[in-house]
């Protein structure tokens, strides 16, 4: 090896030095530079594990909000149905207890009127026979001359 211009104890004495510095990198810096990126892809991996089922757990609270709000609007529509119905069934017991009173009252002030005509026209009827007895009377007691026929119808009338 002496003709290619190669010293065999400086190329064993690399081989040995490049050995040495070979076997304290794989024991000092690559084992722990591997560890520590071992280490890295681990946390990586967890966190998109965790990632994941966060983004499923969250896609199922949304699931589940989404049909707790279906619920809920369905029961809100199911009360205000509800409600709407009572509310007519108020409205016609209103009307129609309104519509008994303003009969009641209607056939009252019927009554009340009538009762109050018969009541006028007896006062007429006693008026005017009153009156028609009088205007006899006065035509019976006074003659064509101014004296009285019969004076004592006077004294009983009054």
């Amino acid at each position: 090896m002496e003709a290619l211009g190669l010293d065999v104890r400086l190329l064993l004495f690399q081989i040995i030095n490049f050995g040495m510095v070979l076997f304290v990198l794989a024991k000092l810096v690559y084992k722990p530079i591997l560890k520590l990126l071992d280490e890295r892809k681990k946390k990586v991996k967890e966190t998109l594990e965790k990632n994941a089922l966060v983004e499923e757990k969250l896609s199922n609270i949304e699931n589940e909000e989404r049909a707790v709000i279906k619920k809920a609007e369905q029961k809100a529509d199911k009360i205000s149905q509800e409600l709407l119905n009572n509310a007519e069934e108020e409205k016609a017991k209103i009307i129609e207890e309104a519509r008994l009173v303003a009969t009641q009252e209607s056939q009252k002030s019927a009554s009340r009127v009538k009762a109050t005509q018969l009541e006028a026209e007896a006062n007429l009827k006693d008026k005017f026979k009153k009156q028609v007895v009088e205007e006899l009377l006065e035509k019976l007691n006074k003659s064509s001359n101014g004296k009285q026929k019969f004076p004592m119808l006077d004294q009983l009338l009054k």
